[in-house]
């Protein structure tokens, strides 16, 4: 939702995380963002993309975007991932972002036969699906549940280059200085709980 940049969860510490590495990923790039939603992450890949032109299927949805997103380098259409992928050639993006969308369309296979296409045609692809096999989640907009192993399966139909990164939520603690501030330090990680390639 638009309330992942105030929300203060996990959930959408996770949706923001991604999008930060998404707008590293893509930088100088033109980026096509499928399933956009209200486009939120499309706005933060922009900061650093040649342009980022955001797709979802719902009108409403896309028209709230347009209305609150605004920049030279965005722009945003109301389609069928299927029918914009399929025409879409590499003369036209850069780089492909989906993120926790492919679990939401109608005919998955044929989004990947897309994303296939585009990655034989040197498309970079940043590609996100929910591990919603493993913690048996049950949610009614989903129309396919993924699992590692479904994980799995999907990167090796995207090409020999592909690379399957995890994504861990964990709760934190910094000590800092009076004058110090989050942003100042980077943080590694260890004794992570459920660190398990299938969490």
């Amino acid at each position: 939702t638009d309330d992942d940049l105030a929300r203060p969860d996990y959930l959408s510490a996770s949706h923001i995380h991604r999008y930060a590495l998404a707008a590293e990923l893509c930088r100088g790039l033109r980026v096509l963002d499928v399933g956009c939603g209200t486009g939120y992450g499309s706005e933060m890949i922009a900061a650093t993309a040649a342009s980022v032109h955001g797709v979802d299927i719902d009108e409403a949805t896309i028209e709230l975007a347009r209305r609150e997103r605004d920049g030279a380098r965005l722009e945003f259409s109301a389609a069928d991932a299927v029918t914009f992928l399929r025409g879409t050639v590499r003369d036209d993006v850069d780089a492909v972002v989906m993120y926790e969308a492919l679990e939401h369309v109608a005919d998955p296979e044929a989004v990947l036969q897309e994303l296939e296409r585009l990655a034989a045609a040197g498309v970079r692809l940043i590609v996100s699906v929910p591990n919603s096999r493993a913690f048996r989640e049950r949610n009614p907009f989903h129309v396919t549940d993924f699992g590692y192993a479904e994980a799995r399966e999907l990167l090796r139909r995207l090409g020999d280059g592909a690379t399957m990164l995890y994504q861990v939520l964990a709760e934190g603690s910094m000590i800092l200085g009076e004058d110090a501030r989050p942003d100042d330090f980077r943080g590694r990680a260890g004794a992570l709980e459920q660190a398990e390639p299938e969490y």
